[in-house]
């Protein structure tokens, strides 16, 4: 994974198939108004151990502070991606429902493509109405396996798919 902040928190939590090197960080840059800093920062640092305890199965909710760039409507998608409980999903059409906007699925599909911090902000936790994967940016193996790590983490416990 590659991962970025800017001083108020995270801005970028990606999987990366090749070497964290190769992943196009000129564009990142450039589309977000930002630059390259190698020093330390407590966002990223926090982020790391929190990341740590996820994956052991030991965090369920993180605190670390993110600060997703975005238009107005993604931010609101994304905010309320982050009230889906651990070890759950939930489907496009009820998002969109959730959002007081029940025809705005495919709006709200493309929100979560556009999330740049992954995990954190769990678009991984949302299907489609059928039940079936969709598209994650993280490829559909992750998106099977994340949601998959929580429920077992989970008092819910028990297989998703």
């Amino acid at each position: 994974m590659i991962a970025g902040a800017f001083e108020d928190g995270v801005c970028l939590l990606e999987f990366v198939e090749t070497a964290p090197e190769d992943f196009n960080l000129k564009s990142f840059f450039q589309n977000h108004d930002c630059e390259l800093s190698l020093k330390p920062n407590a966002h990223l640092e926090k982020l790391q151990t929190e990341l740590q305890h996820y994956f052991e199965g030991k965090l369920k909710n993180f605190t670390v502070s993110l600060a997703p760039q975005g238009t107005e409507f993604e931010q609101r998608v994304w905010h309320l991606l982050q009230t889906i409980r651990y070890g759950t999903l939930q489907s496009y059409k009820q998002q969109s429902e959730n959002l007081n906007q029940p025809l705005a699925i495919r709006a709200k599909a493309h929100a979560n493509g556009q999330n740049l911090i992954a995990i954190t902000i769990p678009c991984h936790r949302v299907i489609g109405s059928n039940g079936k994967l969709t598209g994650y940016a993280g490829g559909l193996r992750r998106k099977k396996w994340l949601p998959e790590h929580e429920r077992v983490n989970s008092p819910l416990n028990g297989t998703l798919f």
